[in-house]
């Protein structure tokens, strides 16, 4: 595992290396050009093991010179994954730090009106919609960090950032869970205030009219993304969702009632089995959840700089 400051001992060790090297390099030619000079004047029998010398000093020199360009390449890639890191990490907070603003905006008391709430409840779709378009990028970082995490790879010095940005976005999903959930339950609680049935108190409508504003108000309990549908057809009759059946609605003593086979369903009973966030708690809210947001899109158009600057020893390459 590397941090900061390791990379930076590392790369001021090269940088020492690389100079190094470069001060003696001409001391190293001179050196060969008098050993050169010392085999051609001395004895036969000195030559061939002055040249051997001569040509281990030279293969050494040219083996630490390899074993620094390695290391430079090495400590190039580290430098450029920690500053991608750097970025990353930068970039997400600033995005989560907007997205939790917007989250505390939008976490108000919820009116007492149908027509309100699903106001906003569209309101909540758009801006999960637009966190739906981050998503996939924050996630893939997320499960990246854990991997090398796993790995002993992640930096020391990042932990705790990687894992502030985790706990915020699964803070951001709880929220709209939550606050999913929150309006559902409002929406079913002032639909069922009348209890779907019907009522005296406006005695010069019609049945038609009143079973009509009975099944609107019971429908406008609906928080799908896009509404459940309810058409009324002549003669009392009524198609529900995307179905092209028609269904006969009336009221029965005080009670709404939908024609089903051979008999009759409340009809509170009947959308809880045909509207889609009726059927289950979480309508499409889990599948909303599932590929919700990660920031990415903009990361390759911003300029982003990391915290600490790490190409320190780029103009040393050999």
């Amino acid at each position: 595992m590397i941090d900061d400051n390791d990379l930076h001992n590392r790369v001021e060790r090269q940088q020492v290396l690389v100079r190094g090297l470069k001060e003696h390099e001409s001391l190293l030619d001179h050196v060969l050009l008098l050993g050169e000079g010392l085999i051609s004047r001395c004895v036969p029998e000195l030559r061939v093991p002055l040249s051997e010398k001569l040509n281990d000093l030279e293969d050494e020199w040219e083996s630490l010179k390899q074993h620094c360009a390695n290391e430079q390449e090495t400590l190039k890639g580290t430098v450029d994954s920690m500053v991608e890191m750097r970025s990353k990490i930068d970039f997400y907070q600033e995005w989560l730090n907007d997205v939790l603003v917007h989250c505390d905006e939008l976490d108000q008391p919820l009116p007492n009106d149908p027509t309100k709430i699903r106001g906003v409840t569209d309101e909540l779709y758009e801006f999960t919609n637009n966190l739906k378009k981050q998503a996939p990028f924050l996630n893939d970082f997320l499960t990246q960090c854990q991997n090398m995490r796993s790995e002993g790879t992640l930096p020391g010095d990042l932990k705790d950032e990687v894992g502030d940005i985790g706990n915020q976005w699964t803070g951001v999903c709880n929220f709209l869970d939550g606050r999913f959930m929150e309006i559902r339950k409002a929406q079913l609680d002032l639909a069922k205030k009348p209890s779907a049935k019907a009522t005296t108190k406006d005695s010069g409508k019609s049945e038609a009219e009143k079973v009509d504003a009975e099944v609107q108000n019971a429908v406008a309990g609906c928080c799908c993304e896009s509404k459940f549908k309810c058409e009324m057809i002549a003669g009392g009759k009524y198609k529900f969702g995307e179905s092209q059946k028609k269904h006969l609605v009336r009221i029965l003593r005080t009670n709404i009632v939908v024609r089903v086979g051979g008999g009759w369903e409340t009809l509170d009973n009947f959308l809880n089995q045909h509207d889609p966030c009726r059927v289950t708690s979480k309508g499409n809210i889990e599948s909303l959840l599932g590929s919700l947001p990660k920031p990415g899109e903009a990361l390759g158009k911003r300029t982003l700089l990391p915290r600490r600057e790490l190409n320190v020893f780029q103009s040393t390459f050999l």
